[in-house]
Order: C-alpha cells, then sequence, then structure tokens
C-alpha cells in the first residue's frame, strides 16, 4: 500500500501522505518513497505542498516496529531515513507549504516544523511524545523547536508531553495561519499556488536570504540583500516587475 502520493499543478509539486487508517505513521515505506517523490522535484517547480489524508497529519514513528532483539539498529534506520527526507527538504531552493490537522505527534510533530510555512486545521494538535516511551527526539525537533519558538518551551514540551493546540501553535511561532479544516487543503493550495506565480528566482533569493539569517551577523545580512536585491533587479522578471509596476498592470514574470 502507497504511504505517499505525488501531483504536479500550477507549479506547486504536491506530496500527500496516504496512510490515514494508521495515522500516517513513519514507516519503511514512508521513507523510501518520500525519498522518491522529492527527487522528482524539477525546475517547472515552483512551491511544494505537504498534506495530509484523513483526520491526523502524522502519529509519528512506527513504534510497534521498534519492539525488536536490536531496537539500537532499528532506531538508527528508521531516523537516519527520516533524517536523509528532512535533509533533501531543508535543500530545497523552492518554498515547502505544509497543511496540519489533527495530531502532529512524535516524529510528525518533527516533520511539521520542517517547512517554510505551516498552515493548521482548527482540529490540530502537536505533542512531542518520546517522553512518553522512554526515548530521545528525533526528525530535528531540538533543532527547529528552540528556534520556532525558545529553548524553554522545548524543554516544557520534550520533558512533559506538554500539548498545543492550535491557537497557541500560533501564538508561539509555530505555525503561520489557522484555518477551518474543512477549507485546510484548499487555502493550502492556495498559498501554494500564489507562491508559485511570484518571480520565481526572487523567491529563491528570499528562501535563501532567511536562511542565512539564522547564522549571519547583522553587517552581513545587509550586505547579501543588497546583493540579492540588485540580482534580482537586473534579472528579466525584476525588470518586468518595475515596467508592470510603472505602466500600472500585472507583470508577466518568466517564472
Amino acid at each position: 500500500m502507497s504511504a505517499v502520493t505525488t501531483s504536479r499543478t500550477d507549479g506547486v509539486f504536491t506530496i500527500v501522505f496516504t496512510n490515514p487508517d494508521q495515522g500516517n505513521i513513519l514507516t519503511d515505506t514512508w521513507v523510501r518513497e518520500m525519498r522518491a517523490a522529492l527527487a522528482e522535484i524539477n525546475d517547472t517547480d515552483r512551491c511544494v505542498l505537504m498534506r495530509a489524508e484523513g483526520k491526523n497529519f502524522c502519529f509519528g514513528g512506527d513504534v510497534a516496529s521498534f519492539a525488536v532483539d536490536d531496537p539500537a539498529a532499528r532506531l538508527r534506520d528508521l531516523a537516519g531515513g527520516l533524517h536523509d527526507v528532512l535533509e533533501q527538504l531543508a535543500l530545497l531552493h523552492i518554498p515547502v507549504v505544509q497543511a496540519v490537522q489533527g495530531w502532529a505527534a512524535g516524529g510528525g510533530f518533527s516533520l511539521s516544523l520542517a517547512s517554510d510555512i505551516t498552515i493548521a486545521g482548527t482540529s490540530a494538535k502537536f505533542k512531542a511524545a518520546y517522553n512518553g516511551i522512554g526515548l530521545t527526539a528525533d526528525g530535528g525537533l531540538t533543532f527547529n523547536l528552540p528556534r520556532r519558538t525558545s529553548t524553554q518551551l522545548a524543554f516544557d514540551m520534550l520533558l512533559t508531553d506538554r500539548v498545543l493546540d492550535a491557537n497557541e501553535a500560533l501564538a508561539r511561532g509555530l505555525i503561520a495561519r489557522i484555518v477551518d479544516d474543512a477549507a485546510l487543503e484548499t487555502e493550502a493550495h492556495a498559498i501554494a499556488t500564489r507562491i508559485a506565480s511570484n518571480a520565481n528566482f526572487a523567491t529563491r533569493r528570499v528562501k535563501e536570504l532567511l536562511r542565512h539569517s539564522e547564522t549571519a551577523t547583522y553587517a552581513h545580512q545587509l550586505a547579501h540583500e543588497t546583493d540579492a536585491i540588485a540580482d534580482a533587479a537586473e534579472h528579466v522578471d525584476g525588470r518586468e516587475g518595475v515596467a508592470a509596476f510603472l505602466a500600472r498592470r500585472t507583470p508577466t514574470f518568466n517564472r
């Protein structure tokens, strides 16, 4: 049974988790199919949209598969596969949008942070869940969570299994927007399509700038911004954007 499907429409490359009966858990099949899905992305794609079928985004790892004679080897294999997928995502030059509904727990919580823009349904709930089974976090959770929120909240969630609902996740900066569950898929796709309609050169440079800002000094960031806006102005889309603005018409970007 497939765990992941893909489609491509209007510059949006959509990845859907398709195992809702098991809470879209992270299995070896999911890892294999996600690797293949991300490898499909090409220069015609302007934005990635990830979403899940069913009531829940992702319950996390396949805990039943941990009960083996050599659990260390099993966890190294599964966590390593998940981390390969996350590194593939992190290396993308185009924005990643995610739609999250219901539970994003364990590795699913980690995965929910592996995007540039996360849209949540009103039913969304975020939980680390590792503490309850005596394990430590994976999926980049100890890296992304304190950077999105605070080290104190990361300790709280990782050590007490505190649950954040959609409203608190928004207040804490874990997600960008909340919409009704019934509108989640439509709204997330509309956002991804809006991004895909932008000048692709500028969109890629914005993502690059924001990622660079995490480690740059203020002076270095200003220098990178100068280079980026100069390069964008020289690009065919930058020239078109300025010309369209002055002519009071909608720009036609090369994309």
